[in-house]
């Protein structure tokens, strides 16, 4: 959670989370929209265990209202080499999809590689790492264009052994 938000809020469908102790993961994702270059960022509750987070930073979304046309998430709560990330169904043409994974191993490594949906283009990796403190974690995200309205469909990766929790948004 955000003890101070900062302007921050949750987005829809956030948090996504799976198992408990050394076999669980969450992944929350808060959103705020851009009003300088020196925003102050959000102060996090620290968790028990340990806490991974990022800012990622998307130009070119619409500018008023809320920046996203569609938001959904899951998990895989039983740990494998694989995650399928589940689609989406865009309302609007040419969104920007933009998907996460989060798991729950003890590495501070890039872990996912491989992102592939035929119904996006340009996949491209955007973050990939974790931690090591307590029980481990991390994350990755990536995003692909959709350019015409419609199911997204899944996008498959391969993951280091691990359980995962994932989230999609897709961005008008």
């Amino acid at each position: 959670t955000l003890s101070v938000p900062n302007g921050f809020a949750a987005v829809p469908n956030s948090p996504q989370a799976t198992g408990t102790g050394t076999a669980g993961t969450q992944l929350t994702v808060f959103w705020a929209r851009a009003t300088s270059e020196a925003m102050v960022g959000p102060t996090l509750t620290t968790p028990a265990d340990h806490l991974y987070a990022q800012i990622i930073t998307y130009r070119g979304a619409i500018n008023t209202g809320n920046p996203w046309d569609v938001t959904g998430g899951g998990v895989k709560a039983a740990t494998s080499t694989s995650v399928t990330v589940t689609g989406v169904t865009t309302t609007v043409a040419n969104t920007l999809v933009v998907q996460a994974v989060a798991r729950d191993n003890d590495s501070a490594a890039a872990a996912l590689s491989a992102q592939t949906n035929a119904n996006l283009s340009g996949i491209a990796e955007r973050s990939d790492a974790g931690t090591t403190t307590g029980l481990g974690g991390g994350f990755a995200v990536w995003d692909g264009a959709k350019a015409a309205a419609g199911a997204t469909g899944n996008t498959t990766a391969t993951v280091r052994n691990s359980i995962n929790a994932f989230f999609t948004i897709a961005l008008k």
